[in-house]
């Protein structure tokens, strides 16, 4: 993969993207729901990864896919729909096979109220399996090891529950106060 972006300025590392809040991201009471954040961080993380080279079409040619491994997201505030929120985003790290990646989610004035830290690993197609990527230096993924959203490391993801349910046994149904 040719390295074209190894002399970006740091600031051009972070992206900055605007992102609306539909009504299919809300709650029942007009909050933005935490899985509807967590895929605006995703889709930025996409975006970002894409903008600078290695993104899901960079790294097909290496036979090679994000997948997210870890995630943690501290919420401060929960935004009403309708709104306009910022999402910054930039690669901050490599620790072993883990390519981490920071956010902090922004209100319409500008105000954070959600920061978020997580781990990508690169997976080889053919072997699935963790692997590296090459092509750019470690200083690239690292240059921003110091800004940080969170101190504390993403957690790892839980296997998905089963969305399943019989007709007898609807699902559970939990409500917020």
């Amino acid at each position: 993969m040719k390295d074209k972006n190894e002399n970006l300025p740091e600031e051009q590392l972070v992206l900055v993207m605007d992102a609306e809040v539909t009504s299919a991201d809300a709650d029942l009471i007009g909050r933005l729901r935490p899985g509807a954040l967590e895929n605006l961080f995703i889709q930025s993380a996409i975006r970002s990864a894409d903008r600078l080279g290695f993104g899901f079409t960079g790294l097909r040619e290496q036979k090679l896919f994000w997948v997210l491994s870890r995630i943690t997201i501290e919420i401060m505030a929960y935004p009403r729909w309708p709104a306009v929120l910022t999402i910054e985003t930039w690669p901050k790290d490599v620790q072993g096979l883990l390519y981490l990646r920071d956010f902090v989610a922004r209100d319409e004035r500008g105000q954070p109220f959600a920061l978020a830290t997580s781990a990508w690993l690169a997976i080889d197609l053919e072997r699935k399996r963790p692997t590296t990527v090459s092509g750019r230096s470690e200083d690239y993924f690292t240059r921003l090891r110091n800004k940080s959203a969170l101190i504390q490391p993403p957690e790892k993801l839980g296997a998905p529950r089963s969305r399943c349910w019989s007709k007898n046994s609807p699902p559970a149904i939990q409500t917020m106060t």
